[in-house]
């Protein structure tokens, strides 16, 4: 409280050096008297909409942003992640749409600008200036961790696949550079090499044409800001100068073919930058950052319906579970080489458990709701203050300290009481235990006096009373209940028992968007095959070294003409059917085809079972995980036999081939073309 009426006295520049030692003389007489009452401590809708107010009056209208200080207009930006996930959350049912307006204008630029890696995703830490170009370039797991589940949300929310593809490229980061071979996350990536900040990240012009060669360096250069001023005196820091739609335009080129020759532009370069001397990197493991990154996975598991995400997300919590203790069970902070040491802070408590009931809520498994029952038990009786309410930073048994901290306020990473206060009422609405609603509201009710003074800085509380109000208000319906705003809902007070909280409904990618083809014949192969035509198509924009990647080959048979379906019938007639591979070793296998119908030809007995018109056969392409990543040739063989009712021409096949890319393992490949894969599980 002191620093905080010192810094309110300095911010409203009305104090000088005797009226700010004044201040700090009146607080300290009264936190001095030991019966004194708090304010009145009531929370109401009016206190939420009050930190959303101040929260919209530091926004930049230029660049987006919710820290912004007209008078100080070139102070460094940060992501500042509680105020997204506040001004994202529903308060009441009922989204603010100026303020999603604000947090979509800050989430387009800083995806457009240099603190976003391009070609490796993440975040770097914050913008040094205002347009959010020269990022510090250290990369945080914890920043990652808040923005990825920021992303998710404004995808659904949204529905637009550049948020998706954000928070895609963050987990997938996080996958290949800070995730440790037990399943935890290491806790940063340094900024410099040899002793020059940002060095590894950025471009010259020349290395991008050694690279890419001179078409593709043209075009990617126009895109990535190369003819922008620089501000960076080391090289250019890649941001997006020209966006996609505005390229296709001006060299009158379809936007899906702009889209995957900067794809592959941007695979070829990052594996040209991982032959630069690494980054250091923190392989510390904090159990409060590795709950926030759990806590990410399993949400991405739950909003994009990706299995592989939630898996993830367990292993790194069954991980931290099994390692992070003491010798009597009690959670531990941090941990090197597998060594666990210290004893953990209020914050590992609350993020974890975070983490573990957004894995419940991803998975529907007890295991992990009941490990955050067990863990908030623990919490509670090590860090409760029975007398004021809420939790201290340190545990009752910690060494003495000159002043035990208890607070609210939101930094670079969320309050631990917030995060706690949000577990709990999720806690009493699962588990249907009125002693956690009554630890959720002590908990919020402590804090109103400073959310009063300083609102902006208690994000994450309104968006915890906002939860609160809807779980126990007069009009109860559902608790948004992971550790960020707009999460997968689960049954309120009242309801019914919440045994496996049901799965939010994903929202699909574009279906109305552009085909993109991986293959297709020559012209003189299509000559050669007047009775059809055939192309290839991808599910996502890569290979990936290790992994499969659906494969649909849509055939298109003239009026008049039939081919024969697979299976066969009768079994002596030559089936269509689907091979496939790249020259680097991927193969297709599980070749799926649709049923085909009957036709009745004069002199045969047994009906034949054909294709006629347009239909679509499947496969899985696999890249094996010794092949190399780079520039790939696709090669797809479709052998039919085409016939009408009068006679059948000879059994052929149709070549297609196409460049792809193989990306390296760890990578996460765009979705494309998902109106041909929506369907297919």
């Amino acid at each position: 409280r002191v620093l905080e009426s010192i810094h309110s006295a300095w911010t409203d520049r009305a104090a000088d050096v005797t009226q700010t030692a004044d201040l700090i003389v009146k607080e300290v007489k009264r936190l001095s008297q030991p019966q004194l009452e708090l304010e009145a401590a009531t929370l109401s809708p009016k206190l939420v909409e009050f930190v959303v107010a101040n929260v919209k009056e530091q926004h930049d209208p230029e660049f987006g942003g919710l820290d912004f200080d007209a008078d100080r207009p070139d102070a460094p930006k940060f992501p500042v992640p509680s105020r997204l996930h506040l001004l994202q959350h529903p308060a009441g049912g009922k989204a603010d749409a100026q303020g999603l307006e604000m947090v979509d204008l800050m989430l387009q630029h800083m995806a457009s600008g240099g603190i976003r890696d391009h070609l490796g995703g993440g975040f770097h830490r914050y913008s040094t200036d205002r347009e959010w170009l020269v990022p510090h370039f250290e990369k945080m797991l914890y920043d990652n961790a808040q923005l990825a589940v920021v992303y998710l949300d404004a995808y659904r929310r949204t529905n637009r696949i550049s948020y998706r593809e954000v928070a895609e490229e963050i987990l997938a980061f996080v996958t290949r550079e800070l995730t440790s071979e037990a399943g935890s996350f290491y806790s940063a990536l340094d900024a410099e090499t040899a002793g020059v900040e940002g060095q590894y990240y950025v471009w010259q012009p020349a290395e991008i044409q050694q690279v890419l060669g001179p078409a593709d360096a043209a075009l990617f250069t126009r895109a990535y800001g190369f003819d922008d001023p620089n501000p960076f005196e080391h090289g250019v820091v890649l941001h997006r100068g020209m966006e996609t739609a505005a390229l296709a335009d001006q060299l009158q080129q379809p936007q899906a073919d702009i889209d995957m020759r900067l794809q592959q532009s941007r695979l070829k370069l990052l594996a040209a930058r991982q032959q630069r001397p690494a980054l250091l990197r923190d392989e510390k493991v904090l159990t409060s950052w590795n709950g926030l990154m759990v806590q990410a996975f399993a949400h991405a598991g739950l909003i994009l319906q990706d299995r592989a995400y939630t898996r993830q997300a367990e292993r790194a919590a069954l991980e931290l579970l099994s390692t992070m203790r003491d010798s009597e069970g009690r959670l531990r902070r941090t941990s090197r080489d597998g060594k666990a040491k210290l004893n953990a802070y209020l914050d590992d408590y609350a993020f974890l458990v975070a983490g573990l009931l957004e894995l419940h809520a991803a998975t529907g498994e007890e295991k992990w709701l009941n490990a955050a029952r067990r863990l908030t038990d623990e919490q509670l009786a090590l860090f409760w203050d029975v007398q004021r309410g809420a939790c201290y930073f340190t545990t009752h048994d910690h060494e003495p300290l000159i002043a035990r901290t208890k607070t609210a306020y939101d930094s670079a990473l969320p309050s631990g009481n917030s995060v706690s206060a949000r577990n709990l009422v999720r806690l009493a609405v699962l588990l249907k235990e009125p002693r956690y609603r009554e630890y959720a509201e002590q908990t919020m009710q402590a804090f109103i006096p400073q959310l009063k003074r300083s609102p902006s800085s208690m994000a994450l509380l309104a968006v915890g009373i906002s939860e609160y109000l809807t779980a126990f208000g007069d009009s109860p319906a559902i608790v948004r209940g992971d550790l960020f705003a707009g999460a997968n809902p689960v049954p309120g007070a009242g309801g019914p028992p919440a045994q496996a909280p049901p799965a939010a409904t994903p929202p699909q990618p574009a279906q109305d968007a552009p085909l993109v083809v991986a293959a297709s014949p020559t012209a003189e192969d299509a000559a050669q095959h007047e009775k059809l035509t055939a192309k290839a198509y991808l599910a996502a924009d890569a290979l990936v070294v290790g992994q499969p990647t659906k494969v649909a080959v849509v055939i298109d048979v003239v009026d008049g003409w039939h081919i024969n379906a697979n299976p066969a019938q009768p079994d002596y007639v030559i089936p269509t059917t689907l091979t496939g591979k790249t020259k680097g070793g991927a193969t297709l296998t599980g070749a799926r085809y649709p049923a085909g119908h009957e036709f009745n030809v004069e002199g045969i007995d047994e009906a034949l079972s054909v294709y006629e018109g347009k239909i679509v056969l499947y496969g899985t392409i696999t890249v094996p995980e010794s092949a190399a990543a780079g520039a790939d040739e696709l090669q797809i063989g479709i052998k039919y036999q085409a016939c009408n009712d009068e006679n059948c021409l000879r059994p052929v096949t149709i070549p297609l081939s196409g460049k792809v890319i193989v990306a390296p393992a760890g990578t996460q490949a765009k979705p494309i073309n998902q109106k041909l894969f929506a369907p297919v599980k």
